[in-house]
């Protein structure tokens, strides 16, 4: 089953569960989980990556949610990108009021 990947936990009344139809939802940085700041861009990026890692981020399967804190999800996106040549991630759409899967491959960067 594909997960999808929460950066940190939601601050906000955001509701995921329109995410979960697309697998289980896993938080790369639970509440209470010790971390850098994020203006310590290079050390939080490389520890999203190592968090992926851990976790079994499978980027040929797996997703990561846009949502929550834009500065962690930015700085996530590139490290994530300088890793992996594809990988899918969610964006909620509130006209249709559902996730969609937006698919990024380094091919169509050039």
């Amino acid at each position: 089953m594909p997960k999808v990947f929460v950066i940190e936990t939601l601050r906000r009344n955001i509701d995921l569960s329109k995410a979960n139809v697309f697998g289980e939802i896993v938080y790369v940085f639970p509440i209470n989980s010790r971390r850098c700041g994020v203006f310590r861009h290079i050390e939080f990026g490389n520890l999203v990556l190592q968090r992926l890692l851990d976790l079994d981020f499978d980027p040929k399967e797996d997703y990561v949610c846009i949502a929550g804190a834009m500065i962690s999800i930015v700085i996530s996106i590139i490290a994530i990108s300088q890793v992996y040549d594809e990988f899918s991630v969610l964006l909620f759409n509130s006209r249709e009021d559902k996730y969609i899967k937006k698919h990024f491959d380094s091919t169509d960067w050039v």
